[in-house]
């Protein structure tokens, strides 16, 4: 069964403390490597999450406009998949994903 989909958690954020504050964490197998992932009640607690973990762990990216520094970074901290950096700059550059970039 999809991760995502068990658990709620889209992006597959990971515990960073033994208890997190609002909801479980779960033991799973991340290509190999057992992790502990954050269990979200809904879909809506998990993109929250995801928005939550990105303002608190990344902020350095957030006024960012540069797709590439965005994606190095990710690479090496968020990403287990060692192509990650790779994959991503191929997909924004072949849906040519910059065109939706809007500074708010």
């Amino acid at each position: 069964m999809d991760r995502g989909l068990k658990v709620n958690n889209y992006f597959s954020i990971k515990c960073r403390e033994k208890k997190h504050k609002e909801h479980r964490c779960l033991v799973l197998d991340d290509g190999g490597e057992i992790a502990h992932f954050v269990s979200y009640k809904n879909a809506f607690d998990s993109f929250r999450g995801h928005t939550n973990h990105i303002q608190k762990y990344y902020s350095s990216l957030i006024n960012q406009q540069n797709y590439k520094r965005w994606t190095s970074v990710l690479s090496k901290k968020y990403a287990v998949d060692k192509e990650y950096e790779r994959k991503l700059n191929f997909l924004i550059k072949k849906y040519e994903l910059t065109k939706y970039d809007v500074k708010i």
